[in-house]
Order: structure tokens, then sequence, then C-alpha cells
């Protein structure tokens, strides 16, 4: 049977792979763009998504391309048959500590004289929560917290909220982008990549094995039997599976895999206000545990760093809007490189313990959620997957060391925010198109760059909320 033939194919159909080859038929209508993945689209840590955006990060190069996604959002948001925004009800940070080293580095991202507004009264804030779209409010009086949100941690002394930031549907966005490829005429083809080939054109090998007969010719009648795909260029978007892509090709990429979970249970005891945003808990914190949990905890050495000093950034939000009843909580405190086989980061061996480790973590800031502690809800739903990044944090896009090789990865934990603005910009890579300032920074050109580097090595924070 003749080869399949295309102009780009794109591995990895993520988010991001989907955005690559959205983007690559918006700049050129003309190009064959093939996706290829051996599972369903958006089933693997895009399914895992906590859906939640902001235009915060600790360096304004970051800023730029969050703000650049957030416009592409926005357009598709207008043309989606289901909505891609949930809400803008903006993104909550909490401290004890006014200190911290976020609120020095919002100025460093926020500029202008009026986009970091402080306030010494709830009834300020709130007046700028109804009315600023952009920007950072920052409330530091305790007393105007508790009115505002009673069902905090009265030690909390500061609040900052992120204005353009809230919640997005990773599903509306995927269907939206996968409906579109598919109207322009792209090819989504359900296999693995076993082997890819360089010479005049890259040749990929394709294993349908996983599929049955049946479903295969029933699914795939388009691409008859053939098992090779011919391409002029290939993009690198397998997320946790990016490294061993890369390397069938001899490139090393400088990226790690983390196991990141969540869980999400229908709210019994009405613990979290609906109307409350998505909040971080910034500070770092000891968990409560009995005394006789922390001497089992103290004697089991996988688990006793459970009873030293926790990271902060635990994450709480309603959902489903004021009419849902689920919460979602995280906590990304897992900082174990991951160096497990593709079958392994496709199905993550979750935490047994970690539901009761979030639950008490996020009770110190939100105190009713211990009512929880004792009986995990029996409705918990336990999630996760593998969040692939690099040490500073940002992304990796562009070009290779092999020429048409071309990466979108190390999305950490913002793919789905970020997924638009990676999307358009590997295809502007992919097909030589003017690329906006940024783009060397967040190609692999930037490990050349020393004094950036040095940068970002001496920056405090990289933007992991």
């Amino acid at each position: 049977m003749p080869n399949l033939t295309c102009d780009v194919a794109v591995v990895g159909a993520g988010s991001i792979g989907l955005a690559v080859a959205y983007y690559l038929q918006e700049l050129n209508p003309a190009l064959k763009v093939i996706l290829l993945d051996e599972a369903e689209p958006m089933s693997l840590t895009s399914a895992a998504s906590g859906e939640n955006y902001r235009n915060w990060w600790p360096h304004p190069t970051m800023k730029q391309f969050m703000d650049r996604s957030f416009e592409l959002i926005d357009v598709i948001n207008s043309e989606s048959a289901e909505p891609v925004i949930g809400s803008r009800s903006g993104y909550t940070l909490a401290t004890r500590d006014p200190q911290l080293q976020v609120i020095e580095n919002l100025h460093s991202t926020f500029t202008a004289t009026d986009a970091i507004r402080v306030h010494r009264s709830a009834a300020s804030m709130k007046a700028a929560g109804e009315s600023a779209t952009d920007g950072v409010d920052i409330l530091d009086e305790p007393a105007s917290i508790q009115s505002i949100y009673p069902s905090l941690d009265p030690a909390v002394n500061t609040l900052i909220e992120i204005r353009r930031g809230g919640q997005l549907s990773a599903h509306a966005l995927g269907s939206h982008m996968l409906r579109v490829f598919r109207s322009r005429g792209g090819v989504l083809v359900k296999a693995a990549v076993r082997e890819i080939e360089k010479s005049a054109s890259f040749r990929l090998v394709a294993d349908f094995s996983s599929l049955p007969g049946e479903s295969r010719q029933k699914k795939h009648s388009n691409i008859k039997n053939s098992n090779i795909i011919e391409a002029v260029s290939v993009v690198n978007a397998a997320g946790p599976l990016a490294l061993q892509l890369a390397s069938l090709l001899g490139v090393d990429l400088p990226i790690y895999n983390v196991l990141q979970q969540k869980i999400s249970f229908v709210d019994h005891c009405n613990a979290i206000d609906r109307r409350m945003p998505f909040m971080i808990d910034l500070d770092k914190q000891f968990i409560d545990w009995h005394d006789d949990d922390r001497k089992l905890i103290a004697a089991d050495a996988e688990l006793s760093f459970l009873g030293g000093e926790m990271p902060g950034c635990i994450h709480c939000r309603p959902d489903g809007g004021v009419n849902g009843k689920r919460i979602k909580l995280g906590w990304a405190y897992n900082e174990k490189k991951a160096m497990a086989a593709s079958e392994s980061l496709r199905q993550p061996s979750l935490d047994d313990h970690f539901p009761e480790i979030v639950i008490r973590g996020a009770s110190r800031l939100h105190p009713a959620l211990k009512n929880y502690i004792e009986e995990i809800p029996h409705d918990c739903h336990h999630y996760g997957g593998h969040y692939t990044m690099t040490e500073e944090n940002w992304p990796l896009i562009g070009a290779t060391p092999v020429p048409g090789f071309f990466v979108a990865t190390a999305m950490s934990g913002f793919g789905t925010m970020a997924a638009c603005a990676a999307g358009e910009l590997t295809a502007r890579w992919v097909t030589g198109s003017d690329v906006p300032d940024y783009a060397v920074d967040l190609s692999l050109q930037r490990y050349a760059d020393q004094a950036l580097m040095d940068e970002l090595a001496a920056q405090q924070s990289r933007g992991l909320l």
C-alpha cells in the first residue's frame, strides 16, 4: 500500500498538539496536516487540567506569551458552539506574609502605574472586582479580608487578586480546535509512533497494534493499511512522552516529568462559598497531623517528608459555578522527577494518601474543610497526570538541532491556558513566518543566552502556582 504523505505530522493530540494543528491551518490553509496519537484526543495530561487561567508570571516574557494566548482564546470563545471561558472571576492568592516574593514580582510584570492597586477597605476591593478587567488588586487589611471571605483563616493578612483570570473549559477548547481541524481537511490518525527516520523527509513508523481490526478499518479506512507516514516536518507535541519521541531522532531535551494530582468531590458540608474565586494558599506549612499519625509518618522513609515543611500553593475552587456542588483541590507538592516507561506515563500510579493530604493542607486556609478529614467523601474523584517542564518552568517551542523537527512541550501546569499561543508560535516556526519578540526566549536557543539563564536562575519564583 502507498505511504501516507503530508506537509506536517503533529505527534500528540492533547491541547497543545490540537492547537499546533489548528494554527498551522490558520496560517496556511493549503498545508496537509496529520495529527497522530495512540489515545483519544485530550485524554492524557489535558484530561487532568485544572482549567484555570491567569496572566501573572514572574517575568515579562511569560506574561506577554500568556496575554497573547488569552487574546486567541477570546476569539475561539466567540466562535465555539460550547463556551470556552467558564468564568472571569479572577485568580486569588492568599498569604500571611506580606513580604512574600510574589508581591515583589508583580512589579516586574505589571509595569503600568495603575496596574497594581492597593486597597485598605473591603468596599474598595469589591468595587475593583466589579470594574477591573486587568491588573492586580491587593487587600492587606485582615478585618476587611474577613468581611469579604469570612470562611478564610483569620491569619490571612493579604489577598492578591489577578483580574485577568478565571476558569476555562479544556474540553470546549479542544473540541472546537479538533472540529475545525477536521473540517479543514486535517487527518487524525490513532496510532503510536515507534520509529522516525530522517533523510530528505521524515518517515514515521505508525503502530496500530493497540486497535482491534474491525475498529481500525472503521476509524481509519481513509488511511488504508499503510503504517508509514512521510512528512516534510514533524512537531513533537507529545506531552509527557516528548522525551521518548525526541530520542528517536537523537535529540536530548532539557525537560522532565512530574506527577501532579487533584481531587474533586461534592461539598456536602458547604465548606466553600460557591461565589469564591479560584484561590491559592501561597504559604508553606506543616500539616496538622494527629500525634499518632505523625509518629507513623516519621517511621516510614517514603512518607517522612509529610512530617516536615511542605511547599505552598494549595489550590481550591468551587466547580460548576454558583449552582454547582463540587469543589476541586490540588497541591503540587510532588517534585520527584518521573523516569517511567511510556505505559506508566499514560496510566500514572496515584498516591492513595493524596486525598487526605490535600484536604488537611487546604483546611488551613479553609478551616471548614476539616469536616472531611476523618471521612473522605465517598464520591471523591482522585485523578492526575504527568506534567512536563523545564527547570526554569518556561515552555520549549521552536526548532531543534534536526532540521524540520520542532517541539511544543514543557507546558508544566499551564498547558490549557497556554495552548493557543503555543500552537500559533509553533506554527509560525514551522512555516517560517514572522515570530514575536519573545519567540527566541521560549525556544532551545535561550540556553545559549547566559545572561537570560542567570536571570532565571536568580528568580525566587518560577511561576509555579
